[in-house]
């Protein structure tokens, strides 16, 4: 298992990538909510 954490403006997502070739974003709830309000 792989995990890459990038940043897209003021957010961080985490990218999990799993041996089977599927791939998971993950990301803060902090985070999300703040998405969420804009």
């Amino acid at each position: 298992m792989n995990e890459k954490t990038f940043y897209n403006k003021d957010y961080r997502f985490m990218k999990v990538e799993f041996k089977d070739q599927k791939t998971v974003y993950s990301i803060e709830w902090k985070d999300l909510l703040t998405l969420l309000e804009n």
